[in-house]
């Protein structure tokens, strides 16, 4: 869990956004930095694999299975996907596809949204499925259940922490440290 300060944010950044123009950290999705860290030195180790979970609406049948036991990747190949969208991320776009497409099929895209957060919305909507890292089943978005997948789906979500070269901001320089320290 982030605890937010007056120095220190944290930002989840798409490609087209320059880096440069968030807060004093930002996280970094996959694909999503090119030129943009110029101004910014990257935290390469620790680079954290985030779990992913699937997410549906409330009541749908897959998610009222038993919670403990993990879903396979393959059990989705009948339903509607609803992604980030690919030029906004498409290190985790591709996973996704590829970790289907390892499970047999390809899935089929009825939404893209513009935040990670939009796609629970509209899963929330009743509009499809999507796949999320595990951290987010902490926003509790109403009307959306969760079934963490099964270890064969080979599915993880990068994460990267970007800031600026030469921080001084107590905050930050303690934000950094703690990462590092904490990485698996």
């Amino acid at each position: 869990m982030l605890a937010f300060v007056p120095a220190l944010c944290a930002q989840e950044v798409c490609a087209p956004t320059p880096i440069y123009s968030v807060c004093d950290i930002a996280f970094d999705i996959p694909g999503a930095a090119g030129d943009s860290l110029q101004l910014y030195a990257e935290l390469k180790s620790p680079r954290y694999r985030a779990a992913m979970v699937a997410a549906f609406p409330a009541g749908h049948a897959l998610a009222s299975g038993p919670a403990s036991r993990p879903l396979a990747l393959a059990a989705l190949a009948a339903e509607t996907f609803i992604l980030y969208r690919r030029p906004l991320g498409p290190g985790l776009y591709d996973a996704i596809i590829a970790a289907c497409q390892r499970a047999g099929y390809s899935p089929q895209i009825g939404q893209e949204a513009p935040r990670m957060l939009s796609t629970l919305s509209l899963v929330a909507a009743g509009l499809g499925v999507t796949l999320i890292p595990a951290s987010m089943q902490r926003l509790r978005v109403n009307g959306v259940a969760y079934r963490r997948l099964d270890g064969d789906a080979g599915l993880v979500a990068p994460l990267n922490l970007a800031y600026r070269r030469g921080e001084s901001a107590a905050a930050v320089r303690r934000f950094i440290a703690l990462a590092r320290r904490t990485a698996p």
